[in-house]
């Protein structure tokens, strides 16, 4: 299954605020609670707060992206891809969200020297996790403000036939796909190389 479709146009105006990215800080979800831990130790700080929306669409300050790189490679005398390849395994779990959070905290001391506070979009994302959460979850999906909707391959996976024709059918209103039944089987079918 795709990764993350955008459901409704992004204009500027949606998204930013004069210099900063409209979105409004978040809670560390508690299945990222070694992922936080290890970012906090690599930066020796306190996260209390992520940046939002932990999700796609993810906005990056470019020149604390690149400083963020910078200093981690000096700290850590390696390439970032191979530091981010290591530290995004077992037992510290990172994501890039995460870490560039903690940078962005080590940093600026608050998110907000970077961020609006203010979000008038959702993405919502469906995880394998969150599997029970179906409902409550699709209903997100559905919301006027929700810019973009993804389901997790793994998920894909675990979803009955209806939850997976539900899910096409709110594509094909959102004019995604012209076909639920047909992109149905298509992503029904394997193909063996």
């Amino acid at each position: 299954m795709q990764k993350t479709l955008f459901v409704k146009s992004c204009t500027p105006a949606l998204m930013f605020t004069g210099n900063k990215a409209n979105t409004k800080p978040l809670g560390v979800f508690p299945e990222f609670v070694e992922a936080k831990q290890s970012v906090q130790n690599m930066f020796d700080i306190s996260i209390e707060q992520t940046v939002g929306p932990c999700g796609v669409p993810f906005m990056m300050h470019t020149q604390t992206t690149v400083d963020m790189i910078a200093h981690l490679e000096s700290k850590f005398k390696t390439t970032f891809a191979d530091l981010f390849q290591t530290k995004c395994r077992y037992p510290d779990l990172i994501t890039e969200f995460l870490l560039y959070t903690g940078y962005v905290t080590w940093k600026h001391n608050d998110i907000l020297e970077l961020y609006s506070g203010v979000q008038k979009w959702d993405c919502v994302n469906l995880a394998d996790w969150q599997i029970d959460e179906f409902d409550r979850v699709f209903k997100e999906m559905r919301l006027f403000k929700t810019l973009t909707v993804s389901i997790q391959a793994q998920a894909w996976n675990l979803l009955s036939q209806q939850q997976k024709l539900l899910y096409l059918e709110l594509l094909e209103f959102k004019k995604i796909i012209n076909d639920p039944k047909h992109a149905l089987d298509k992503l029904n079918t394997v193909v063996i190389n």
